[in-house]
């Protein structure tokens, strides 16, 4: 997932600093423009129209709807934003890959993701259009099965890449350290415009970077924390996530902090797909 951010040409269409767009953490993002809820949006899945690989559900054309916040700078912004499964391609041995089109996620920007899935989980392959940082970082694991709660895996672990940015403006970028988890917490119940799921699994991603400046050595970090909520037979029905930027370290400016909350409205089986 994915934010912005507005300070050294890091700037995105809508003016905002996207600290989570420029380190390529898992995100899906396509800009539509404004977009309305559907007023025929189904809330469940009917039982006969979806298949569940592994419990988790991937069918051409099926359709999740959100509703969202972001706070930024102590202003926020509400938007609608829809993921749609544009692809599936069967591997053979019981391994495919599927494509995810998101419409708003985050307010911003637009993105096609691409993923591989198997047995023993989902591996994210990358998104168009893509930075060249996230071409380092992928592939990387975005959901491991069987889900056993209490266990953690290591996300990403990789570090001296090229940010892609030239944050001090000294003609040279400055280079990345990236380190990330994914903890499996907990099952809990969780209320959505969607209804009630009383058995979602919570799951915790947290994402530390350090940024190097070219210009005098110094280092500086950037922290992502997301929490999720997964129901087995719908996905994805609420997220919350934070991200903060400690530029004031290297007197680059204010520290930015950036919540972005996203909660299922309705699902929709490829009733509308192209």
């Amino acid at each position: 997932m994915e934010i912005r951010c507005k300070i050294y040409r890091c700037v995105d269409p809508g003016g905002r600093f996207n600290w989570n767009f420029i380190l390529g953490l898992v995100g899906i993002l396509l800009l539509n423009g404004c977009q309305s809820i559907p007023s025929d949006l189904m809330k469940t899945f009917p039982e006969e129209s979806t298949q569940y690989i592994y419990d988790f559900p991937v069918q051409l054309g099926l359709e999740w709807w959100y509703q969202g916040r972001v706070l930024e700078d102590g202003q926020e912004e509400s938007y609608v934003n829809q993921n749609t499964v544009s692809q599936v391609d069967g591997l053979g041995e019981g391994s495919f890959m599927f494509s995810v089109k998101t419409s708003n996620q985050n307010n911003l920007g637009s993105r096609e993701s691409h993923y591989q899935m198997d047995s023993t989980g989902i591996i994210f392959l990358g998104s168009e259009p893509g930075t060249s940082l996230e071409r380092q970082l992928v592939p990387h694991p975005f959901l491991q099965f069987p889900i056993v709660l209490g266990n953690h895996m290591i996300q990403i672990d990789k570090k001296d890449l090229d940010l892609g940015v030239d944050l001090d403006q000294d003609g040279e970028n400055e280079r990345i350290d990236v380190h990330g988890k994914i903890f499996y917490v907990t099952k809990e119940s969780v209320t959505v415009p969607a209804g009630t799921y009383s058995d979602a699994i919570v799951i915790e991603t947290q994402m530390i970077s350090e940024i190097h400046l070219s210009t005098n050595k110094k280092t500086f970090p950037s922290v992502f924390f997301a929490r999720s909520w997964q129901d087995r037979d719908t996905g994805m029905v609420k997220l919350e996530s934070r991200t903060e930027v400690f530029l004031a370290l290297v007197q680059l400016g204010d520290n930015k902090v950036i919540k972005i909350q996203e909660e299922l409205v309705g699902v929709r089986p490829n009733s509308q797909f192209q």
